[in-house]
C-alpha cells in the first residue's frame, strides 16, 4: 500500500473515530507513516508475526512505542496499527461498524457520565485521568457485544441501550428500577479512563493489542477493581437505596426487594468475585481477584488496595507494577539495583504470559522463590 494512500486512509479514520479536525488528523496520521518509514528501510519491510512482552522498551518524549531494537513495521500495517490505537480492541472490525455510527450523548448521560468520573476520582487513587468529558452512544449494530468502551483518545463510547439504562438512573424516579449491569459499564470505563493520559496512547494501544496476556490483565484488574468498588461508588452517585431489575446473564438478583448498593456489596466478597462478579470478564476478573489476595497475603495489604496499584497504571505498564507487587510480598527487592530491575522485567513478562495462558500463579511463585533461595546461598 502507497504511503499516501495509508495516510489518507488513516486521516479518515483517525478523524472520524476522534472528532478531530481534518487537518489535525492528517497531521497524526502523517506522523504515523513517518515513524513506520523512518524504521523500515525502503519504506515497505515485513513486520514481525509477534514478539515477546519486554517492560523495558519505553516510550519516547512524544509518547510513542519506542522499540529500540529497531522493530520493523510495515506501511501496510499501519492502518491496522491505528484501528488499534484509537479504539479499544475487542471485536474485529468494530471499530469499522463505529465509524460515523455514533452520536452525542443525551443531556442526562453525559451528567450521568460526569458524576461517575467524579466518583471514581474520589474513590481510586491517581492524580489525574483522560475523560476528555465527550461521550458518544453507538447502536448495537455498531458496537456488537461492546457495552462499552474507552477510547484511547479518552472519549467514553457507550452501546445505546446501556445509555438508555444510565437514563433511568439519572432520573431519580425512586419507583424506577434500574438495571444494575449498565451502572457496573460506565464506573469499569471510568476507571479504565482514570488510568489513560494523552502521551501515554501509543505504548498502551500497543500493549493492549500486541499482547493478549496484557489485554487481559487491563480488563481482569478494571473490573475487579470496579466490583470491589462498587458499592462505594453506587452510593457516590446516590443509588445505593434504588430499586433493580434483572438483566439477561448477569447474576440474579436476591429478591424483588433488593436494592443496588446491596446487590452490588453481595457481589464485592471474595465469593461473588471468583463467581465471576457482574459476570464481564469472568475468568480475567477470577485472576486478577486471586493475585489481590496473593499479594495481600505477603504484604498485609487489603486486596482493592492492590487492585488500585495496579489500575493506577496504563496497560503498558500494569505487568511492572505486578512483578514489584510480587517480589516484595516474597521479601525481596523490587527495585534500586541492576539486579532487581532485571528480575521486574523477566518477572513482568511472565506475568503477562501466565495471564494470555490463563494459569495459575504456581509458575511465578517459583521462580520467585528460587530467586530468594539464591540470595540466601549467596548472603554472607
Amino acid at each position: 500500500m502507497a504511503s499516501d494512500q495509508v495516510v489518507a486512509e488513516m486521516t479518515r479514520l483517525i478523524a472520524a473515530v476522534t472528532g478531530v479536525g481534518e487537518a489535525d488528523a492528517a497531521k497524526a496520521a502523517a506522523e504515523v507513516v513517518a515513524d513506520a518509514a523512518d524504521q523500515v528501510p525502503g519504506g515497505d519491510a515485513s513486520p514481525k508475526a509477534s514478539r515477546a512482552f519486554n517492560p523495558r522498551e519505553r516510550r519516547d518524549p512524544h509518547g510513542k512505542w519506542s522499540r529500540g531494537g529497531g522493530e520493523a513495521m510495515s506501511l501496510a500495517g499501519a492502518v491496522g496499527k491505528v484501528k488499534g490505537a484509537l479504539a479499544d480492541t475487542g471485536d474485529p472490525g468494530s471499530e469499522d461498524a463505529m465509524i460515523g455510527a455514533g452520536h452525542q450523548a443525551s443531556p442526562a448521560v453525559q451528567a450521568m457520565a460526569q458524576r461517575a468520573a467524579t466518583a471514581v476520582a474520589a474513590i481510586t487513587p491517581g492524580t489525574g485521568g483522560a475523560w476528555n468529558g465527550r461521550t458518544v452512544v453507538y447502536p448495537e449494530s455498531a458496537m456488537g457485544s461492546w457495552l462499552g468502551r474507552a477510547g484511547w483518545d479518552g472519549t467514553l463510547n457507550l452501546r445505546q441501550d446501556v445509555a438508555q439504562d444510565l437514563e433511568i438512573a439519572f432520573s431519580d424516579d425512586p419507583a424506577a428500577s434500574i438495571p444494575a449491569d449498565s451502572v457496573n459499564v460506565l464506573e469499569h470505563e471510568m476507571i479504565h479512563l482514570r488510568a489513560r493520559r494523552p502521551e501515554w496512547a501509543w505504548a498502551d494501544a500497543q500493549a493492549y493489542s500486541q499482547h493478549k496476556g496484557a489485554a487481559n490483565i487491563e480488563e481482569g484488574f478494571t473490573q475487579a477493581g470496579s466490583e470491589m468498588h462498587a458499592p462505594e461508588f453506587i452510593g457516590q452517585l446516590g443509588l445505593s437505596d434504588r430499586m433493580i431489575s434483572q438483566v439477561p446473564g448477569a447474576p440474579p438478583i436476591a429478591g424483588p426487594g433488593e436494592t443496588l448498593g446491596q446487590y452490588a456489596g453481595r457481589l464485592a466478597t471474595p465469593k461473588g468475585l471468583d463467581a465471576g462478579g457482574w459476570h464481564h470478564y469472568r475468568m480475567q476478573t477470577r485472576m486478577a481477584a486471586g493475585w489481590t489476595r496473593m499479594i495481600s497475603a505477603g504484604t498485609g495489604q487489603q486486596p482493592v488496595e492492590v487492585a488500585d496499584e495496579i489500575n493506577a497504571q496504563g496497560t503498558a505498564d500494569k505487568p511492572a507494577v505486578m512483578a514489584r507487587q510480587l517480589l516484595t510480598a516474597e521479601g525481596l527487592a523490587a527495585g534500586g539495583t541492576a539486579q532487581a530491575e532485571s528480575r521486574v522485567a523477566n518477572l513482568a513478562g511472565m506475568i503477562v504470559d501466565t495471564f494470555k495462558k490463563r494459569s495459575n500463579f504456581d509458575g511465578l511463585l517459583t521462580t520467585v522463590r528460587m530467586w530468594a533461595a539464591k540470595d540466601k546461598e549467596l548472603s554472607p
